[in-house]
């Protein structure tokens, strides 16, 4: 037979009348939390959280290499907000963060498991539930980062987060299925300003899109069809590249910056056009008396990224495109990509032929690639990918 549940103070008067008799740790039971007790537990976990990933952001800042003043440029390529953007000159291309020193290493631990504390015990605190998402990612823990996203309990936001990580762990089909899911239920403000393609194209072309979109309903679908890099990998590497720049902003929200700065909307641009940064580097003041300050910073984003967005004037009619009409090499581009599985992409010189057979068609390509273009003893694997439109399927030959 099983007890009739008592209430709280039941119990508690229960055991006062029994004290004599039992032992002390008896009467450590208490009734539970109430809802004002709840909810500042939960502050006073969230504060502490949110005081690691201040003070984590803080000791990376003091880990960055210096430079000098001097190898900075004396001109804006583009200024956007309070910040100055050139792109790099012939002997900048090539460089690359150096190794992450050991100490910023722990420290992302601590901070990770101090998250993932907080998150066990508020699964639904979306802002932990994010950061914890963020530097597991940030950390090359992918695979675990979406399997924290699964345990959130934050509705929308942790597809989303899901889809953040799959998209890092290199599952672009996995990704895009989880913030197509996310995208569906969050709130219409929000999917507004994530599926917004005003940030990657310059004003004439969002004028053009917007008058384009007027007309055809599925302008949208046409865009991320061109913008695809690859049709030969399954899923869409740059629309889930472009929501997941949306998480990271999101990210971002009462969160401390590594440069220090107050997140803005100039940095939110940067970040849907450029991506995040791969680096920083702390520049070194001219004068001793500038150096009680905090360092300004120089931050560097992936180099070699292509400018995958289509011309809108190519949504209207793809076929009607010439060969080397559109370059993926433009260095003033509005927006770039570098996806994560290339190191470099160029341009393939090739022919293609096309022989008509009744109803059908055989289609012929041929390439050649130089001799030092591959390292010795290598293989190259290729595609012929052929597509009717932008809703069926790609053949892939």
């Amino acid at each position: 037979m099983r007890p009739t549940p008592l209430r709280a103070a039941a119990v508690l008067a229960a055991l006062a009348a029994l004290a004599p008799q039992l032992p002390a740790q008896a009467l450590a039971v208490r009734a539970p939390h109430s809802p004002a007790q709840a909810a500042r537990d939960s502050a006073r976990v969230l504060g502490s959280a949110r005081s690691a990933q201040a003070a984590f952001e803080r000791l990376r800042f003091r880990h960055p290499p210096w430079t000098n003043h001097a190898v900075t440029p004396d001109r804006c390529d583009e200024h956007i907000g309070r910040f100055c953007l050139w792109h790099d000159d012939e002997d900048e291309e090539d460089w690359t963060p150096p190794p992450e020193p050991e100490q910023v290493k722990q420290g992302r631990d601590v901070l990770i498991a101090r998250l993932a504390e907080a998150a066990a015990q508020y699964p639904g605190e979306e802002w932990v539930a994010g950061q914890g998402v963020r530097y597991l990612v940030e950390g090359g823990r992918a695979d675990e980062a979406a399997t924290a996203a699964r345990e959130c309990r934050s509705g929308w936001w942790c597809g989303a987060l899901e889809g953040y990580a799959l998209h890092a762990a290199g599952k672009t089909l996995e990704a895009d299925s989880a913030v197509t899911a996310a995208l569906a239920g969050m709130p219409d403000r929000e999917r507004g300003e994530w599926t917004d393609l005003e940030p990657l194209l310059s004003d004439g072309d969002w004028k053009a899109f917007r008058r384009l979109r007027e007309q055809s309903p599925d302008a949208e679908e046409r865009f991320w069809w061109l913008a695809d890099p690859f049709w030969a990998f399954p899923g869409n590497d740059l629309r889930t590249e472009h929501l997941s720049r949306n998480v990271a902003d999101r990210l971002q929200d009462r969160a401390f910056a590594t440069e220090g700065l107050a997140w803005g909307d100039d940095l939110r641009e940067i970040l849907l056009r450029f991506g995040q940064p791969i680096g920083w580097e702390r520049i070194r003041p001219d004068h001793p008396l500038l150096a009680q300050g905090r360092a300004s910073v120089v931050t560097h984003y992936a180099p070699d990224s292509k400018n995958f967005v289509p011309p809108v004037r190519f949504l209207q009619d793809p076929v009607e495109i010439d060969a080397g009409e559109w370059s993926l090499d433009d260095e003033e581009s509005r927006a770039a990509y570098l996806p994560a599985y290339a190191e470099a992409i160029d341009a393939l010189e090739h022919q293609v032929a096309l022989f008509h057979r009744g109803d059908s068609a055989l289609v012929v390509a041929g390439f050649a690639l130089d001799a030092d273009s591959i390292p010795p003893g290598s293989t190259t694997d290729a595609a012929l990918v052929l597509a009717t439109g932008h809703r069926p399927e790609p053949l892939i030959a």
